[in-house]
C-alpha cells in the first residue's frame, strides 16, 4: 500500500528511488506483484500506475485514510 501511495504522490518513480524513500521495497517481490497485478506498470527500471488502474488505487488509498492529493 505505500507503494501506491507513494506513486500515486509522486508519480512516475524508480525502484531505487522507492527504496530510499520505502525501507520495505529494497529486495522484495512487492513491485513485481503490483506489476503482474495489473496496478502498476514497470518501464524500464520506472514504476507507476497504470492510467486505468488510477481511479481504484485512488479510492482505496483514500478510503484508508491516506492522503491522495487534489485532482
Amino acid at each position: 500500500m505505500l507503494i501506491l501511495h507513494a506513486l500515486i504522490l509522486h508519480g512516475r518513480m524508480s525502484i531505487d528511488d522507492l527504496a530510499s524513500v520505502l525501507p520495505i521495497v529494497g529486495e522484495t517481490v512487492v513491485p513485481a506483484t503490483l506489476v503482474m497485478s495489473g496496478f502498476v506498470l514497470q518501464e524500464d527500471d520506472r514504476l507507476s500506475i497504470r492510467a486505468e488502474a488510477y481511479p481504484a488505487v485512488r479510492t482505496g488509498l483514500k478510503s484508508a485514510g491516506m492522503s491522495v492529493g487534489e485532482l
